[in-house]
């Protein structure tokens, strides 16, 4: 079998002209910024700086700037945030669901009414049973994310 090598470099502050790119292709596809686009370089830049010295891919995937786009410091667009899986790892369930609550909220009238509780699930993982906080309801629905 053949051994998969992947190299990677430190995110620098010189690469936010590359985010601010990314900025600007997420606004054409319907993202709707909360800055005018003049601000784009400046923000680009913050997020650059909060995130300089983590680890990307090189050479850098053109998802790797889409990424920093979506999870800066401050939050860029009207419709759209990322959130990292790891954020949620020892977060109560109340941080949970403010988390989702959040996300849930950009969906605006087209998702009216939107309530959010967690409760630990247990799931079967690869390595045994895992917990998660995972829940979210709607209207008397619940289902499971």
């Amino acid at each position: 079998m053949a051994e998969l090598t992947v190299s990677s470099r430190n995110l620098s502050v010189d690469d936010a002209p590359k985010v601010a790119a990314a900025i600007s292709q997420l606004e054409k596809i319907g993202l709707k910024p909360l800055f005018p686009q003049g601000e784009f370089p400046r923000l680009a830049r913050e997020m650059a700086e909060e995130f300089e010295g983590t680890s990307i891919p090189e050479p850098p995937l053109p998802v790797t700037w889409v990424d920093l786009a979506l999870s800066g410091p401050a939050q860029v667009f009207a419709n759209a945030i990322h959130f990292q899986d790891h954020c949620f790892d020892g977060a109560g369930e109340a941080d949970y669901a403010e988390v989702v609550a959040s996300i849930m909220a950009l969906a605006g009238e087209e998702w009216p009414g939107a309530t959010v509780s967690a409760t630990k699930v247990m799931r079967q993982a690869p390595h045994g049973p895992s917990a998660h906080g995972d829940c979210y309801s709607r209207a008397g629905e619940q289902r499971a994310l």
